[in-house]
């Protein structure tokens, strides 16, 4: 015997909100995220990563620029 109760039909919770604005963003718009070190960049290449698949037909690059962090929605 199980210490777990089976259940069925639990809907999946589908609400995750990222803190970038991925979602809101258009082709040509950008954001800054200021931090140079490699933690930040990591962190935006997977939530652009993410997003992209989040979202379909979305693509973003993500550069390093003067004192942080840029992410711009090319397509």
């Amino acid at each position: 015997m199980s210490a777990y109760e089976i259940e069925t039909n639990v809907p999946i919770t589908t609400t995750y909100k990222s803190k970038y604005p991925f979602e809101d963003m258009e082709v040509g718009n950008s954001f800054y995220v200021a931090g140079e070190d490699m933690k930040t960049i990591r962190k935006l290449r997977g939530a652009a990563s993410w997003a992209s698949k989040r979202y379909p037909d979305t693509k973003y690059a993500v550069r390093k620029v003067d004192g942080g962090v840029r992410v711009w929605r090319v397509a």
